[in-house]
């Protein structure tokens, strides 16, 4: 959790905070699911009462906190790591002081990490004083089953709140919390398992035609840009079950603040993005694009001049040096239910060369796959062939070149029902006629492929302060900032 987003009750001056009291022995958590102030109130970091006396205390905190009970409001109260316990006579003289908006608007009491004192002393009031108080007790076996009941984003945890919640993890959760209906109202903003259409909008009065991203997404490909691009294995390596359990809780419920380097690091972060793609309801390429692959253009017997990595770079020189897309130099083709485009650039070392047949094929499947995608999944694919072209620029290092990247990741592009067609799917036609060809071509020729795409990222994105920053990297930066300023109003699909 952040050490930072929280709002201390003890908005003071220093002079003015009792000696030994830690600010967050109580403060404002953000709101919680009904937005309501959220208050979290630490017992592990209550003072020793010889240095601070507790009815010192007990009149601070209520002059710091009359103006948040005005109004309802909800209360978690972690028990779990006491030093100082107050006395139980104390405690009771204490509740009968409160005025009437600290019973009344309190909507929630939290109590995490119950111990057999907190549960005495809960029980005893609510049987003293008030049968209401019952009711709006919650008790709370770990921080996991804190998540499912209110935002943690803001939560600041201290280390003995920690140190208690690794005894308890085995506790089990109720099973109405994890029920899909219940998580469908909490976490409107869940991300996996969600149809992309749904999460991915276009804020209004934005004429950039630039799509936003979930803010989850866009920071795991931030966070590899940043950290991965040289992690050896990249994609094929995985962090244990639970932990990706973990992690993966984390992003759907929007519980923290997503510290990928404390959810696992890099291979936690590639995996969840395969896996973000793997449970897409329907796979991000369709039979279509099967098809459109299995047509894809081929000549027999093409020239042997030159070797793979000599097509790559010769194919790269020529697209870059010539514009293949613009109406200005190509002609149309036609290759048998589809329609192609045929490049007037060429390798002139014979008349059937491997590098004419390579440009054919990125051509047609611009044209034919990727051209007949709707807006938003080629923003969506953009950002991830970019990601993944620049880890293949990096196979030196990562091992990861994108023969490798595309046998890891068609899987998660493409699938059905019946697991023996995709296999075949993947591997099985000749000439190189399959998703996991397609795949292959897109991470080495991105650039072309995505040029639209480029060019609507470079516009868009933050101003280029670093020279060697490209736009597909510094929009993703402006991406992450507006999608925390701009509320996305599709509902959950």
């Amino acid at each position: 959790m952040s050490n930072t987003n929280y709002s201390p009750i003890f908005q003071t001056s220093s002079a003015e905070l009792p000696q030994d009291l830690d600010p967050l022995l109580i403060y404002q958590a953000g709101y919680d699911f009904d937005s309501q102030p959220l208050i979290v109130f630490n017992s592990c970091l209550l003072p020793d009462p010889q240095l601070i006396s507790n009815n010192d205390l007990l009149n601070y905190v209520k002059e710091k906190m009359k103006d948040v009970v005005s109004k309802n409001y909800s209360l978690v109260f972690f028990a779990g790591g006491i030093k100082y316990k107050p006395s139980w006579g104390w405690l009771l003289s204490t509740y009968q002081s409160l005025e009437r908006d600290y019973k009344k608007n309190l909507k929630s009491l939290y109590v995490v990490h119950s111990t057999l004192w907190t549960r005495m002393l809960f029980n005893i009031f609510g049987t003293l004083l008030s049968n209401k108080f019952f009711k709006k007790l919650v008790w709370v076996n770990n921080l996991k089953h804190l998540r499912f009941l209110v935002p943690m984003k803001h939560m600041n945890i201290p280390l003995p709140v920690k140190t208690t919640d690794e005894t308890l993890k085995g506790y089990k959760i109720p099973d109405y919390l994890t029920s899909e209906e219940h998580i469908l109202s909490r976490f409107p903003n869940r991300i996996f398992g969600r149809n992309i259409e749904s999460i991915i909008f276009q804020p209004k009065n934005n004429e950039s035609n630039v799509h936003i991203i979930p803010k989850q997404i866009l920071n795991i490909h931030l966070y590899i840009y940043e950290k991965g691009l040289n992690t050896e294995g990249i994609f094929r390596v995985s962090p244990s079950l639970h932990l990706l359990n973990e992690a993966k809780f984390e992003f759907d419920c929007e519980a923290g603040l997503m510290d990928l380097d404390d959810l696992g690091g890099i291979h936690t972060a590639a995996v969840l993005l395969k896996t973000f793609f793997k449970e897409l309801p329907t796979s991000i390429f369709n039979n279509s694009d099967f098809m459109a692959a299995k047509e894809m253009p081929t000549c027999e017997s093409p020239c042997s001049h030159h070797d793979t990595i000599s097509i790559h770079n010769q194919v790269k020189k020529l697209i870059s040096s010539s514009n293949i897309f613009s109406t200005q130099t190509k002609q149309r083709v036609g290759t048998k239910n589809q329609q192609n485009y045929e490049p007037k650039i060429f390798c002139d070392c014979c008349s059937n060369c491997s590098v004419d047949n390579q440009i054919q094929r990125v051509i047609y499947i611009k044209s034919s796959i990727i051209s007949k995608k709707s807006p938003k999944a080629r923003q969506l694919l953009a950002h991830l062939f970019g990601l993944l072209n620049a880890i293949s620029e990096n196979s030196t290092q990562n091992k990861m070149n994108s023969g490798n990247l595309s046998l890891v990741w068609s899987p998660n592009l493409y699938f059905t029902e019946n697991v023996a067609e995709d296999i075949s799917a993947y591997f099985s036609h000749s000439s190189g006629r399959t998703i996991n060809f397609v795949v292959n071509m897109l991470i080495q020729h991105f650039e072309p492929i995505f040029q639209e795409e480029l060019e609507l990222f470079e516009k868009y994105s933050l101003p280029n302060t670093d020279n060697n920053e490209p736009g597909r990297i510094r929009v993703l930066r402006r991406l992450i900032l507006e999608s925390g300023n701009i509320k996305n109003t599709t509902k959950p699909s």
